[in-house]
């Protein structure tokens, strides 16, 4: 489990696969994919919108076949 904080708001516990996208202010945003489960904590900058499991497209990397 990842444990992931915005400052301001509670900790989420996030599980592995799932999709986290961070939106900065100005800046493109950034979608990150759990691969593995671990004790890490991630902080976001409170100006940044985060959404989890958004509905985008998965990565070439990680098309089926």
């Amino acid at each position: 489990m990842v444990a992931m904080k915005k400052r301001g708001t509670k900790t989420t516990r996030l599980k592995r696969g799932q999709r986290i996208e961070i939106i900065p202010p100005d800046g493109e945003p950034i979608v990150v994919i759990l691969s593995r489960a671990s004790k890490a904590a991630i902080t976001i900058d409170a100006s940044c919108d985060v959404k989890i499991n958004p509905e985008t497209e998965t990565p070439p990397c990680f098309s089926e076949t």
